[in-house]
């Protein structure tokens, strides 16, 4: 369970208090479930298929800019991302 999942906006940059997020394999190996233990978005489910439909959205935007993301789905306690099946997480 996280602790002090919060983020505080500050006059300068978000401050992310503390996090603990648990990591879940899935039935495939290019694909992990990450539990932040808090909310992830508020009302329904999103996936994103690249990194032009994922500019609707900060966080998986970033997860866009690491090398091999195919997807990201993010729903209300978890975010799944899937990579290349060649690279190594």
């Amino acid at each position: 369970m996280a602790m002090g999942c919060a983020i505080e906006a500050g006059s300068h940059r978000p401050i992310i208090t503390a996090m603990f997020i648990q990591t879940e394999t899935t039935s495939h190996d290019h694909v992990l479930r990450f539990l932040p233990g808090c909310s992830v978005v508020d009302g329904e489910a999103m996936t994103f298929g690249d990194e032009a439909a994922a500019r609707r959205s900060p966080l998986a935007a970033r997860l866009f800019q690491l090398e091999a993301v195919t997807e990201v789905a993010l729903d209300s306690d978890s975010v799944t991302v899937s990579k290349t099946l060649e690279t190594d997480w």
